[in-house]
């Protein structure tokens, strides 16, 4: 599994070309051309764009000998994680008191 993101224009000797290859293969097995993600982008920062695009656990998914999500898939992901944080976040308890609280 990768665990370090690579700079395209630091992409100049075996070991990087190698990380690149491995992530090529990650690029277009999660569909990030069609999720808007060129590789150059991608590559800056491939943990946050997969996260951002709704394949963060496309490497589990692969590990497990799955495919990753589809892009509409991915899209549904997205929205449920936005979902889910807009209910996280407005779910803190609040207390109200009535008048009769008070006195």
């Amino acid at each position: 599994m990768i665990h370090q993101a690579t700079s395209a224009k630091s992409i100049n000797n075996e070991t990087d070309q190698s990380l690149l290859g491995n992530w090529g293969v990650i690029y277009n097995a999660c569909h990030m051309r069609e999720l808007a993600y060129t590789l150059e982008r991608f590559l800056e920062n491939p943990w946050m764009a997969l996260n951002a695009a709704g394949q963060g656990d496309a490497l589990k998914s692969i590990d497990a000998g799955y495919e990753p999500l589809l892009p509409a898939q991915a899209g549904i992901a997205v929205r449920l994680q936005e979902s889910d944080t807009a209910i996280t976040t407005n779910d803190s308890p609040t207390r109200t008191t009535t008048d009769s609280e008070g006195t």
